[in-house]
């Protein structure tokens, strides 16, 4: 009797760790990077998309502390969750092209805030 009200909490705790890992993200970030054909002088203004992009970001509080790096996916979508609040999005390009900007996004509880992010070739 012992032995299967063990083997009932197991499966309970493995059941609530499963429904843990595939937790809906509901609060934070959303978004795709593309490589983009840009025109004009600055970097990464006026652009269209060309192709998805595998990128590296670097999310930073409104204290420009880091506070994650998040891969995107190979099409260039990623989902990240994070807290009410201020951040700023940094693409993690080493200073060379392909180059974007960074952004300043604003995240609100239950809302998971849109960005598109273009990487400008540097052909114009």
């Amino acid at each position: 009797m012992k032995l299967s009200v063990r083997i009932a909490a197991l499966l309970l705790v493995l059941g609530f760790l499963l429904a843990a890992c595939g937790k809906t993200i509901n609060t934070g970030i959303k978004g795709q990077a593309f490589l983009a054909s840009c025109t004009g002088s600055d970097i990464a203004v006026g652009c269209s998309p060309q192709d998805p992009y595998p990128a590296t970001l670097v999310i930073y509080d409104k204290d420009m502390k880091p506070v994650k790096t998040v891969k995107t996916a190979g099409d260039g979508t990623f989902t990240v969750a994070l807290d009410p609040g201020t951040y700023f999005v940094h693409p993690d390009n080493n200073g060379k092209f392909p180059i974007a900007a960074d952004f300043k996004v604003v995240v609100t509880e239950g809302k998971l805030t849109e960005l598109a992010i273009y990487y400008d070739t540097g052909i114009r």
